[in-house]
């Protein structure tokens, strides 16, 4: 099967694995299987919901099923108000649309599980955290011969390196993290689209690709984006939160200028991301949130 997770938390927002092919034991590592939900109320009304589906290119995705995390549950059994389920994998039983549990394949009589971690930290801002929230693209060209286009935008944290890569950039890929795509248009909104992530240096840089989603083929890319984490530092120096239109650069001639719009907030102190990144002789000056 090509299995695929989806998770949410009260149904508020909604965020995807990527999909591990033809497998019944598929592994998801940090880069691809780590989800951060801010909280918008008390932890005692949030539950976290994880829903497994099977991939399927011709048809709808067949679900598999789910489990439930009451964060209020989890949080009574635990004296600290910051708690890991554990240090080790659990493992949760999936359960089908009548909660019943469903049993597996491999062993029979034993039922398919989802190892997962489950770490709730309220109210503390101990790492730089970067997130990106996608709103919308604008003067996408139309990528299909019949019809209009199929956008979805990749997001890439990036660490310099000594190779160049085709178009000169000397970078590596850390972590790649990616929208859903929006079908037949040429103007693509995402809602509620935000994306996390961990830079370590101010001299990292963060990449956006946008791309044509092709069910038969590979999909087709439209046009790329790259800034550094010390530019969007300085800019957030005004104010943590912050929106920015990015124009995008084809990768083939077009008579459109496509634009990204993304909205940043700087989480955490960030004291370390701008002593690292910070140039010998120069000053730079953090104001408090």
């Amino acid at each position: 099967t090509n299995e695929s997770i989806t998770s949410s938390y009260n149904n508020a927002e909604m965020k995807q694995s990527s999909t591990k092919y033809n497998s019944i034991k598929p592994t998801w590592e940090i880069f691809d299987g780590q989800f951060v939900f801010y909280l918008q109320q008390a932890a005692a009304d949030t539950a976290v919901i994880a829903q497994v589906y099977d991939r399927d290119t011709f048809s709808s995705d067949d679900f598999l099923g789910f489990v439930v995390f009451s964060l209020g549950d989890l949080k009574s059994n635990h004296a600290g108000t910051r708690f890991r389920t554990s240090k080790e994998k659990i493992a949760v039983p999936l359960m089908d649309e009548k909660r019943q549990q469903i049993s597996g394949n491999i062993i029979p009589g034993q039922p398919s599980c989802l190892h997962m971690i489950l770490e709730f930290t309220p109210d503390l801002e101990v790492a730089d955290r970067l997130e990106v929230r996608v709103h919308q693209a604008v003067n996408v060209p139309r990528m299909d011969y019949i019809g209009s286009s199929d956008p979805f935008l990749e997001i890439w944290l990036r660490r310099k390196t000594d190779d160049p890569d085709d178009y000169g950039d000397s970078i590596k890929h850390q972590v790649r993290k990616q929208t859903t795509t929006k079908n037949n248009t040429t103007a693509p909104v995402w809602k509620n689209e935000v994306f996390v992530f961990y830079p370590e240096s101010a001299t990292e840089q963060i990449s956006y690709i946008l791309f044509d989603e092709d069910r038969l083929s590979a999909p087709r890319e439209i046009g790329r984006f790259t800034c550094s984490i010390e530019q969007l530092m300085i800019e957030s120096m005004h104010s943590r939160r912050f929106t920015m239109d990015h124009k995008l650069v084809c990768k083939t001639p077009c008579k459109l200028n496509p634009v990204v719009q993304v909205e940043y907030n700087f989480r955490g102190p960030m004291e370390f991301l701008w002593n690292k990144g910070q140039a010998p002789g120069s000053a730079i000056v953090l104001s408090s949130p």
